[in-house]
């Protein structure tokens, strides 16, 4: 049993992101019946088994201090895996050749098992590769090239030539393409879903949900929410209650990729999210993608959370309808029961509101 949570990571302790894990901490401590510690011990990995942890970012065994330890889905809330580069995009694709540039740890298994269910794409680590994925990628249509670092919408370029291709490779530093960068082919006409698992003291849930943009304090594009439903139980019973056949072969994309993740590159997490993408390619074809991975907490977090504690609460429910939102600018948000997480004024975004909210709770004779 777990004494307390702690919150882990090297966030700017007044920015959206570390105040909005700090609350989630709360929220799963109240969950968990537990204590939580508004600032982690001076050794936060002294006694393990006394905390629960809610890392800002994937954890990785060769970068935890103790790295022969066994994770379990009890012990946080996020994932762990064998190598930092594993949290990203970067595994999605292959190299442009075998003998390409890739970090230790690389597999190349991953990306052959996992073709089907993602966009044509490269992930490459110098700019002569970049410029090779380029050329592969490029009749077919325009390309995205992507920092799986980078958050939000930005470090991401559409390209639709060679020529805006070596512009390119002249202005992006050394340093980003040498953590490594990601070609893959651009859709049109995009939706974009995710596809949720979380595991908590025992409870389980899965959702499906789709994203919405919003417009930040610069009026650029970028992720202002997710609205799921929730069930309480594996993907398989997910999938059973939902009939609309596009949402089904949504989660049967993440699926595959969950489990090949898990199979080849031991991958273990008690949060899982995959953003899977629907649009038409430059031929018009309509394709269904796995973009990217999230074993860490996310923006549908507060929203997980809040499903969460529902049926935690509540174990004859059958599924919820849960939503968070982010809001840019000065915002108030009037329902009572909404988990507020941040609403302030972050330093790099200017003022912001994030919360979540169940919007509906339902019961073996009223699901629909």
């Amino acid at each position: 049993m777990k004494q307390a949570v702690v919150v882990l990571g090297s966030l700017d302790r007044a920015s959206h992101k570390w105040i909005t894990l700090l609350s989630i901490g709360r929220k799963l401590a109240r969950i968990k019946e537990c204590a939580f510690h508004d600032e982690p011990p001076a050794d936060p990995w002294a006694d393990r088994e006394k905390y629960y942890y809610v890392p800002a970012e994937t954890l990785s065994r060769d970068q935890h201090p103790d790295e022969a330890a066994a994770w379990t889905v009890d012990d946080l809330f996020g994932g762990v895996v064998a190598y930092e580069f594993m949290s990203t995009k970067l595994i999605t694709h292959p190299l442009i050749a075998p003998d390409a540039t890739a970090p230790r740890g690389w597999s190349s298994a991953f990306p052959r098992q996992v073709r089907n269910v993602v966009l044509p794409g490269f992930s490459v680590f110098s700019a002569e590769d970049l410029i090779a994925a380029g050329d592969r990628l490029l009749p077919n249509g325009a390309i995205r090239v992507k920092d799986p670092y980078a958050e939000g919408g930005d470090g991401q370029w559409v390209l639709k030539s060679a020529n805006e291709l070596r512009r390119l490779c002249e202005t992006v530093p050394k340093e980003i393409l040498a953590n490594g960068l990601v070609a893959e082919e651009d859709l049109a006409k995009t939706r974009t879903y995710s596809v949720g698992q979380l595991c908590v003291d025992g409870t389980e849930l899965s959702y499906f949900g789709e994203q919405r943009l919003t417009t930040d304090n610069n009026g650029r594009k970028t992720y202002g929410g997710t609205k799921f439903r929730a069930v309480p139980g594996d993907w398989g019973l997910l999938s059973d209650q939902i009939d609309d056949p596009n949402a089904r072969h949504v989660i049967a994309a993440a699926r595959h990729y969950d489990a090949c993740a898990n199979r080849t590159l031991g991958m273990m997490a008690s949060r899982k999210n995959y953003d899977v993408i629907t649009g038409t390619d430059a031929r018009g074809e309509v394709k269904t993608a796995v973009l990217e991975q999230s074993w860490r907490a996310g923006g549908a977090t507060p929203g997980e959370v809040l499903a969460l504690e529902a049926f935690k609460q509540e174990p004859s429910l059958v599924a919820v309808d849960a939503a968070s939102y982010e809001v840019f600018g000065k915002a108030s948000v009037d329902d009572r029961s909404a988990f507020v997480c941040f609403a302030g004024e972050d330093p790099r975004e200017g003022p912001m509101t994030k919360y979540a909210k169940l919007e509906a709770i339902y019961h073996a004779d009223q699901q629909s």
